[in-house]
């Protein structure tokens, strides 16, 4: 697994992941990029992966 965090816009995790489930939302601190889109997103869903499963992670947020 990685350890890469990701923040996700809502309609990127429904294509990623599916209408079935329901995202965990934690409250973002600032406006973020979507690392799948690259849209700006206050979502609060984050997503671990690696940054070359995501095209528009500019690989500038935090790793943890």
């Amino acid at each position: 697994m990685s350890y890469w965090t990701h923040p996700l816009c809502y309609p990127c995790w429904e294509e990623r992941v599916g209408t079935d489930r329901t995202p965990v939302r934690l409250n973002p601190r600032e406006l973020e990029t979507c690392c799948r889109c690259g849209y700006p997103t206050n979502s609060g869903i984050y997503i671990r992966a690696s940054p070359t499963e995501l095209p528009e992670c500019t690989r500038d947020h935090e790793r943890g």
